[in-house]
C-alpha cells in the first residue's frame, strides 16, 4: 500500500506542477503515462486481494 500511496502523491505533485505552470502537451502526455501506470498498479493490487 505504501508504494501505491507514494505513487499517488508523486502524481498529485506532478499534476499540481502542470496546472501551476500551464505546461505544454508533452508534460501532459508524461502525466498521462504515469496515470496509466497508477491504474495498472491499482488493478494489480485489487487482483491480489481477491
Amino acid at each position: 500500500m505504501s508504494v501505491f500511496s507514494d505513487k499517488i502523491n508523486d502524481l498529485n505533485d506532478k499534476l499540481d506542477d502542470i496546472i501551476i505552470k500551464q505546461s505544454e502537451r508533452h508534460n501532459i502526455y508524461k502525466l498521462s503515462q504515469e496515470l496509466d501506470e497508477l491504474i495498472i498498479l491499482f488493478y494489480q493490487k485489487n487482483k491480489h486481494t481477491k
